[in-house]
């Protein structure tokens, strides 16, 4: 399995004139890579809020939420109805 830092998703090429200044850029996905320092807090807190209210009440692992999304899954015939992570709009 691949860690964090190994993650090179592709970047934004800069196109730079003889003189070193920017005149252009080359990309498919406009990505710029940023320390999580430079992250503003604000926008931690709204991907965790969105992606999982219990983040900091578990130790990683929401094992409730994983066993809750097993069994809608498994009462719907297997087909993938939840994901494991919890928030209330999924329940």
């Amino acid at each position: 399995m691949r860690t964090l830092e190994d993650y090179r998703p592709a970047l934004t090429s800069m196109v730079l004139d003889r003189n070193g200044i920017p005149i252009g850029e080359l990309y498919e996905y406009r990505r710029r890579m940023i320390p999580l320092s430079e992250v503003p807090e604000r926008v931690i807190q709204a991907f965790l809020a969105a992606e999982d209210d219990t983040f900091y009440e578990h130790s990683g692992v929401d094992y409730l939420s994983i066993a809750r999304a097993a069994w809608a899954n498994f009462r719907a015939g297997g087909e993938p109805r939840q994901e494991g992570a919890r928030s209330p709009s999924r329940w």
